[in-house]
């Protein structure tokens, strides 16, 4: 090969933070393409990935104990609103009339005095 002329770059072939399968990775060690350059930029490349990799970690365990926290919330306060419901409307003694209830207490009163 001339000095005009120069071997091909793995740089030229392969884009930054190319991501393909390790079968595709593998022709490419094999190939002729791979300079020291291209070694370099390729390791540069990949620790760039694997930087981006423990971040996207740490992100999924934040995120996954809010929705952990989120749904323990969502149990409380199903519970609380089940409670509350009850006391509202499922009470049996809600269903009386008002008259009745003044006279149970009313009654009741009088035994208490006694």
């Amino acid at each position: 090969m001339d000095s005009q002329q120069r071997a091909p770059n793995i740089m030229d072939v392969v884009p930054a933070n190319f991501l393909c399968d390790n079968r595709t990775m593998e022709k490419i060690a094999e190939s002729q393409l791979l300079d020291e350059q291209a070694l370099a930029s390729l390791e540069e490349n990949l620790s760039g990935l694997e930087s981006r990799q423990r971040c996207l970690k740490a992100e999924l365990t934040t995120a996954e104990r809010h929705i952990s926290e989120a749904v323990a919330e969502q149990t409380r306060l199903r519970s609380s609103i089940a409670t509350h419901k009850s006391l509202l409307s499922y009470s049996p003694v809600r269903s009386l009339p008002g008259e009745v209830l003044s006279e149970i207490f009313l009654h009741y009163i009088a035994i208490a005095q006694s």
